[in-house]
């Protein structure tokens, strides 16, 4: 079906241009963060994303190589922040922050930078970045509990603040953020990058306006998203009219060990669709509950995912999609549930769920379900004097998160993809150079695994080092995310084929809950523990995906790297070992 024809006056040249400079302005404010944070997950594992609204907060371009959850909810945040303040309170200079999860954000973790773009004295728009911080605090080192059982555990909570006004620094704000994190250096150098990326963004702004006129840029913007909203429509009236429906599961909640029960019903009319959550759990104590911003998130792009992967994410794209989370509910709690888990595993779970509920309808276009999680590992503790770093480190705090790739689902005539990040987002694997040279851990062996061959996994292994100048016991605190471990729901399959494969981590007799779980790690201690054998993620189509990323095994230990002969250090396998 073709996608119906401009309705402005602006010829195709110029808007392209104009598309692809929106673009471009992400890209920059992306560059920017890379090159300028302090933290090994921001300029080593891209856990971040941009983007550029109009005045109206409408999405006009997002890094396309950013997290695709953040399409949705970096929106709510900025308007949160319009809503806090006022369109007229806001000034050329000011810097806003947020990141509650009830207004717009993910998890706390997550947190986003936003400016108004000011042109000739008029608000014109606004330039976004949002990037996940190592630590806000909370509970546990990295801020995600996988055990918590109330928003309050995980970390500190900011509504949208200004930590700048018209270009002056509060100061105040600064001071109360940086006192309730474990890394203030870090977090101050993270937030100093974002601030830098907006900045950029900006000025490329500026650029398209004075290049094109204001008239011309606004026209333009107009345009790019009815675009996108026709091109949407077209691709959604290929699916057959009609109602499907889905029905999955969270293996636990994190608290109570019960599983979650997840309904989706998605009627089809036309060129508009449907999602529709009703019949599933009450929002549950653990940590699994998924805000409606992330929920939303998750449908958009398991839709984009299904149609034509080069429809424009912009706000139109969106227009025909209509989703129903009722209230209170797992996918919509209501403060102050905990939401940590509902990023990265229940977001995962949906977009699972909307290739399931289409796949009657569009069974070509649809694979089927991928790893189900982003696999995410915190750890965290104390160094010791004389351990990496050096000088007078002993008491400093380090944090750091590790989230090992996994396979997605095969599709009728293809074959799933191997250690990639799950769909909602781009993230890369951190080299292991990058984490032995700022934390106290020692990568051994990482690796990757056939699942045709029904082996063990290879574990990927890390060492926590600390030295003291007298004898002292150190820990680190670990934390834990992964589903799809302790119950018979598999990942789904798909042209007929039946489920395959597990998450990473299977229930622990040492845990109660293995796939969410907070504990310390001392010295000498092993994780995953040794009758912990994780089986494959990676799920089933007529083909699979061949192979997997390990999981994380970590271990403390008194010694320093240095004292560890360089021959004795387990080299990156040049080959991926055959099982």
């Amino acid at each position: 079906m073709a996608v119906a024809e401009r309705s402005t006056g602006i010829d195709a040249v110029t808007l392209e241009v104009l598309r692809n400079g929106f673009v471009q302005i992400c890209n920059e404010v992306t560059i920017t963060l890379l090159k300028t944070a302090h933290s090994v997950i921001f300029n080593e594992g891209k856990d971040l994303s941009s983007a550029v609204f109009d005045k109206d907060v409408r999405l006009i371009a997002q890094d396309m190589q950013g997290c695709p959850v953040h399409i949705a909810a970096m929106g709510q945040s900025v308007k949160a922040g319009i809503s806090q303040y006022g369109i007229d309170d806001l000034r050329p200079g000011d810097v806003l922050l947020v990141n509650d999860s009830y207004t717009g954000g993910t998890h706390l973790p997550d947190v986003t930078v936003f400016a108004p773009v000011f042109w000739e004295g008029e608000l014109v728009g606004f330039v976004a970045n949002r990037g996940h911080h190592n630590d806000v605090g909370g509970m546990a080192p990295g801020s995600m509990p996988g055990d918590a059982t109330e928003m309050y555990q995980e970390g500190l909570i900011l509504p949208a603040v200004k930590i700048f006004e018209e270009g002056k620094r509060n100061r105040d704000v600064w001071s109360i953020i940086l006192a309730n994190v474990r890394l203030p250096e870090t977090t101050r150098g993270d937030i100093s990058a974002q601030t830098a990326g907006v900045h950029t963004g900006i000025r490329r702004f500026h650029s398209l306006l004075a290049g094109y006129g204001s008239e011309t840029v606004q026209g333009g913007i107009d345009e790019i998203i009815a675009y996108s909203e026709r091109h949407m429509r077209s691709e959604i009236a290929r699916i057959p009219d009609g109602e499907y429906r889905f029905v999955d599961y969270m293996d636990t909640d994190g608290a109570t060990g019960r599983p979650v029960k997840i309904v989706m019903t998605v009627r089809k009319s036309g060129s508009e669709i449907e999602f529709d959550f009703t019949g599933s759990d009450p929002q549950v104590p653990g940590a699994v509950n998924c805000v409606y911003s992330v929920t939303l998130s998750a449908v958009w792009i398991g839709l984009l995912m299904v149609t034509d992967p080069n429809i424009h994410p912009s706000e139109g794209a969106f227009a025909p999609v209509t989703v129903i989370a009722p209230r209170g509910t797992v996918v919509n709690p209501i403060r102050p549930a905990s939401t940590v888990s509902g990023l990265t595993e229940t977001c995962n779970r949906i977009v699972d769920m909307v290739f399931g509920a289409l796949a009657p309808g569009i069974p070509g276009q649809v694979a089927a379900g991928e790893l189900g999680s982003c696999n995410v590992y915190t750890l965290g503790g104390t160094r010791a004097a004389g351990g990496y770093g050096g000088g007078s480190s002993d008491g400093e705090s380090w944090v750091t998160i590790l989230n090992p790739k996994g396979g997605w689902g095969a599709m009728a005539e293809k074959d799933g993809w191997t250690c990639i990040q799950d769909p909602l987002s781009n993230c890369r694997i951190q080299p292991a150079e990058a984490l032995e040279n700022v934390y106290p851990i020692k990568v051994r062996r990482p690796a990757i695994r056939s699942s045709e061959s029904r082996s063990w996994w290879r574990r990927t292994s890390a060492t926590a080092t600390s030295r003291a100048r007298r004898p002292r016991r150190r820990t680190a605190s670990f934390s834990q995310a992964s589903p799809r471990s302790t119950r018979p729901q598999r990942p789904p399959g798909a042209s007929g084929s039946r489920a395959s494969g597990r998450s990473a981590a299977r229930r622990s007799s040492r845990i109660r809950n293995a796939s969410r779980s907070s504990t310390r790690l001392r010295r000498g201690a092993e994780w995953p523990p040794e009758r912990q054998r994780p089986s494959s993620p990676t799920c089933g189509a007529r083909r699979r995906s061949r192979r997997s990323f390990s999981s994380a095994c970590c271990r403390a230990s008194s010694r320093r790297r240095a004292s560890t002969p360089a021959s004795s250090r387990a080299p990156w396998p040049r080959e991926s070992p055959s099982g």
